[in-house]
């Protein structure tokens, strides 16, 4: 039971992200730079067709400047019959005035050292629990293993 906390916790670490976001200027995007926009709601309803979503907020890389255009690349979900999701890429075109705020994402080396260290913690500490044999005074015929000693790694057994 205890493992299972530990590997949720390390899970939930992992996916909160190691990632920070500071605010930025339109004259502070390079192409590739990974960002997240807050659009303004008239921006937002152009979109929504294209993105199928109504989030003002819009995770995207930016691509390139034309003219007064700002080019983006941005995930969206394509929802299939049968299938469910799937994560496809999508690029759009915005004026500079349809967004409201822009943050640029950036690797936060705390968080990302510290959620190292838990799950090498979580780890170690699965590995010393399997490698314990009880109380170690269990005698066996030579050639046999003992139940207690024998190691067990669960593999896609992670319950939801």
């Amino acid at each position: 039971m205890l493992l299972r906390r530990l590997m949720l916790a390390g899970s939930v670490i992992a996916a909160s992200g190691c990632y920070t976001f500071q605010p930025a200027e339109l004259d502070d995007l390079n192409p590739g730079t990974s960002v997240r926009l807050r659009l303004t709601p008239e921006s937002a309803e152009q979109l929504q067709e294209v993105r199928m979503t109504e989030e003002r907020l819009m995770d995207a890389a930016f691509v390139e400047r034309r003219g007064n255009r700002l080019i983006f690349n941005t995930p969206v979900v394509a929802m299939e019959p049968g299938q469910g999701g799937r994560a496809l890429n999508q690029v759009v075109a915005l004026e500079p005035d349809g967004i409201r705020d822009i943050e640029l994402k950036l690797l936060d080396r705390t968080r990302t050292t510290l959620a190292l260290g838990a799950g090498l913690v979580a780890v170690g500490y699965f590995i010393a629990g399997q490698l314990q044999d009880g109380s170690g005074s269990e005698s066996v015929p030579p050639g046999v293993i003992p139940e207690s000693s024998r190691i067990r790694i669960p593999l896609l057994s992670l319950p939801y």
